[in-house]
């Protein structure tokens, strides 16, 4: 994602798909936020996210299989999003 940082964003997103989750619970998670920073952005609610859990739970990332139950973005299938400003012709 960090590849397209300076390609001129207006907004980014990242998505996560979670497989084989038992019925009632969430599968499907989805982050977008709009502006110039919206990478960085994205990687810090990620990070907080796993900080705030590890303070909660020291040994977790000793025991990967739970991360999935417990981080809205660890799942099987990830998807990351751009939406890149378009310049009219006559603005260049």
């Amino acid at each position: 994602m960090e590849k397209q940082h300076n390609r001129g964003q207006d907004g980014a997103g990242i998505a996560t798909l979670k497989l084989n989750v038992e019925p009632g619970h969430q599968f499907l998670h989805r982050l977008r936020i709009s502006g110039p920073n919206a990478i960085s952005q994205i990687f810090q609610n990620v990070h907080q996210e796993v900080n705030d859990l590890e303070k909660m739970y020291p040994e977790i990332k000793q025991h990967p299989g739970l991360l999935k139950g417990y981080l809205r973005f660890m799942g099987e299938v990830l998807v990351g999003h751009f939406a890149l400003r378009h310049t009219r012709p006559e603005q260049c």
